[in-house]
Protein backbone atom coordinates (compact mmCIF):
# COMPACT_ATOMS: atom_id res chain seq x y z
CA UNK A 1 0.00 0.00 0.00
CA UNK A 2 1.03 3.32 -1.00
CA UNK A 3 2.19 5.96 2.05
CA UNK A 4 0.85 8.68 0.47
CA UNK A 5 -3.14 8.25 -0.18
CA UNK A 6 -4.63 10.05 -3.96
CA UNK A 7 -6.34 13.22 -3.45
CA UNK A 8 -9.57 10.93 -4.94
CA UNK A 9 -8.76 8.42 -1.81
CA UNK A 10 -8.81 11.64 0.99
CA UNK A 11 -12.06 12.78 -0.52
CA UNK A 12 -13.99 9.69 -0.38
CA UNK A 13 -12.85 9.57 3.62
CA UNK A 14 -13.86 12.69 4.71
CA UNK A 15 -17.61 11.96 2.78
CA UNK A 16 -17.88 9.17 4.72
CA UNK A 17 -16.85 10.95 8.03
CA UNK A 18 -19.08 13.41 7.07
CA UNK A 19 -21.84 10.59 6.87
CA UNK A 20 -21.17 9.43 10.11
CA UNK A 21 -20.94 13.02 12.08
CA UNK A 22 -24.56 13.47 10.33
CA UNK A 23 -26.01 9.97 11.10
CA UNK A 24 -24.08 10.62 15.09
CA UNK A 25 -25.47 14.12 15.49
CA UNK A 26 -29.34 13.08 13.98
CA UNK A 27 -29.24 9.92 16.66
CA UNK A 28 -28.65 12.71 19.29
CA UNK A 29 -31.25 14.62 18.08
CA UNK A 30 -33.80 11.83 18.29
CA UNK A 31 -32.68 10.64 21.61
CA UNK A 32 -33.09 14.14 22.97
CA UNK A 33 -36.20 14.45 21.74
CA UNK A 34 -37.40 11.35 22.79
CA UNK A 35 -36.61 11.69 26.50
CA UNK A 36 -37.98 15.10 26.48
CA UNK A 37 -41.28 14.51 25.18
CA UNK A 38 -42.00 10.61 25.19
CA UNK A 39 -40.21 9.68 28.93
CA UNK A 40 -40.78 13.22 30.04
CA UNK A 41 -37.37 12.84 31.33
CA UNK A 42 -35.51 15.83 34.00
CA UNK A 43 -32.54 17.72 31.66
CA UNK A 44 -29.96 15.94 33.93
CA UNK A 45 -30.85 12.81 31.74
CA UNK A 46 -30.06 14.03 28.41
CA UNK A 47 -27.58 16.37 29.59
CA UNK A 48 -24.47 14.01 27.68
CA UNK A 49 -26.25 13.88 24.30
CA UNK A 50 -27.02 17.91 24.62
CA UNK A 51 -23.84 18.79 25.72
CA UNK A 52 -22.15 16.48 22.52
CA UNK A 53 -24.78 17.92 20.08
CA UNK A 54 -23.55 21.13 20.88
CA UNK A 55 -19.92 20.88 21.25
CA UNK A 56 -19.59 19.05 18.00
CA UNK A 57 -22.06 21.67 16.71
CA UNK A 58 -19.66 24.61 17.75
CA UNK A 59 -16.56 23.13 16.75
CA UNK A 60 -17.46 22.52 12.86
CA UNK A 61 -18.84 25.95 13.30
CA UNK A 62 -15.71 27.71 14.99
CA UNK A 63 -13.35 25.33 12.01
CA UNK A 64 -15.31 26.26 9.24
CA UNK A 65 -14.92 29.99 10.70
CA UNK A 66 -11.65 29.82 11.22
CA UNK A 67 -10.41 28.35 7.95
CA UNK A 68 -11.94 31.82 6.17
CA UNK A 69 -14.76 28.88 4.22
CA UNK A 70 -18.06 30.67 3.64
CA UNK A 71 -20.94 28.71 5.49
CA UNK A 72 -23.76 30.12 3.48
CA UNK A 73 -23.22 30.71 -0.85
CA UNK A 74 -25.75 31.33 -2.87
CA UNK A 75 -28.78 32.17 -1.64
CA UNK A 76 -27.18 34.25 1.26
CA UNK A 77 -30.37 36.79 1.41
CA UNK A 78 -32.45 33.86 1.55
CA UNK A 79 -30.26 31.83 4.04
CA UNK A 80 -30.85 35.09 6.39
CA UNK A 81 -34.89 34.64 6.54
CA UNK A 82 -35.45 31.01 6.77
CA UNK A 83 -33.01 29.51 9.06
CA UNK A 84 -33.86 31.90 11.69
CA UNK A 85 -37.43 31.40 10.59
CA UNK A 86 -37.41 27.47 10.88
CA UNK A 87 -35.14 27.29 14.19
CA UNK A 88 -37.57 29.97 15.71
CA UNK A 89 -40.61 27.68 14.79
CA UNK A 90 -39.15 24.25 16.23
CA UNK A 91 -37.88 26.29 19.54
CA UNK A 92 -41.18 27.32 19.79
CA UNK A 93 -42.92 24.51 18.92
CA UNK A 94 -40.88 22.55 21.05
CA UNK A 95 -41.36 25.48 24.08
CA UNK A 96 -44.86 25.11 24.02
CA UNK A 97 -45.09 21.08 23.98
CA UNK A 98 -42.25 20.61 27.12
CA UNK A 99 -44.89 23.48 28.36
CA UNK A 100 -48.53 22.48 27.50
CA UNK A 101 -49.23 21.37 30.94
CA UNK A 102 -48.72 24.57 32.33
CA UNK A 103 -50.24 26.70 28.95
CA UNK A 104 -53.23 24.22 29.71
CA UNK A 105 -53.51 24.49 33.56
CA UNK A 106 -53.95 28.26 33.07
CA UNK A 107 -56.54 28.76 30.57
CA UNK A 108 -54.85 31.78 29.72
CA UNK A 109 -54.94 31.70 26.05
CA UNK A 110 -54.14 35.02 25.55
CA UNK A 111 -50.93 35.14 27.81
CA UNK A 112 -50.26 31.62 26.00
CA UNK A 113 -50.43 33.39 22.57
CA UNK A 114 -48.53 36.36 24.23
CA UNK A 115 -45.48 34.01 25.13
CA UNK A 116 -45.11 32.18 22.00
CA UNK A 117 -44.79 35.43 20.26
CA UNK A 118 -42.22 36.48 22.59
CA UNK A 119 -39.84 33.62 22.31
CA UNK A 120 -40.79 33.21 18.77
CA UNK A 121 -39.57 36.85 18.01
CA UNK A 122 -35.99 36.35 20.77
CA UNK A 123 -35.55 33.02 19.11
CA UNK A 124 -35.84 34.55 15.75
CA UNK A 125 -33.53 37.68 16.57
CA UNK A 126 -30.81 35.92 18.05
CA UNK A 127 -30.56 33.27 15.74
CA UNK A 128 -29.82 36.21 12.92
CA UNK A 129 -27.57 38.05 15.33
CA UNK A 130 -25.62 34.55 15.49
CA UNK A 131 -25.71 33.88 11.63
CA UNK A 132 -24.86 37.70 10.99
CA UNK A 133 -21.80 37.50 12.93
CA UNK A 134 -20.37 34.41 12.08
CA UNK A 135 -20.39 35.79 8.21
CA UNK A 136 -19.21 38.46 9.36
CA UNK A 137 -15.95 36.91 11.13
CA UNK A 138 -16.38 34.03 8.18
CA UNK A 139 -15.79 37.22 5.59
CA UNK A 140 -13.00 38.77 7.81
CA UNK A 141 -10.61 35.64 7.68
CA UNK A 142 -11.18 34.92 4.55
CA UNK A 143 -9.84 38.29 3.89
CA UNK A 144 -6.97 38.01 5.94
CA UNK A 145 -6.40 34.60 4.70
CA UNK A 146 -6.52 35.84 0.97
CA UNK A 147 -4.16 38.86 2.20
CA UNK A 148 -1.59 36.89 3.69
CA UNK A 149 -1.33 34.45 0.36
CA UNK A 150 -1.35 36.91 -1.67
CA UNK A 151 1.38 38.77 -0.35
Amino acid sequence: MNKFDDERIQIQKLKIINGAYLIIMGILMISMLVKLFVLQAQFSDYMTEFIAFFAGSFYVLIRIVLSGHMIYQGRKKLTFIVVPLVSSTAVTLLSFLGNMEHHVAIHDAPLTIVTLVITFLSSFIITFMILFAVDKLGKKRAKRLEDKFDA
